[in-house]
């Protein structure tokens, strides 16, 4: 008895191994793979305005200008 209980356990585990993981493997693959070529697509097709280019800019440029700022103070700091 105990020989066929492990076989039907080896059986159910062989199937869940090779159809069921693998199935969901390959819809998960995909999803991702269709949400990548959607958002490349889009991003390819969206061209920002010369306005939004600005505006990110001189967020880049804050945040650069900040950190100057912050290391000129610890320079600073350290002579003192």
């Amino acid at each position: 008895m105990k020989n066929y209980k492990q076989q039907i356990k080896e059986y159910k585990e062989e199937i869940e191994e090779k159809y069921v993981r693998a199935e969901a493997e390959n819809k998960t693959v995909k999803a991702c793979q269709n949400i990548l070529s959607e958002s490349v697509l889009s991003k390819q097709s969206h061209r920002t305005s010369y306005f939004e280019f600005l505006y990110e800019q001189t967020k880049f440029i804050k945040k650069m200008v900040d950190f100057t700022r912050l290391c000129s103070y610890v320079s600073m700091d350290m002579v003192e």
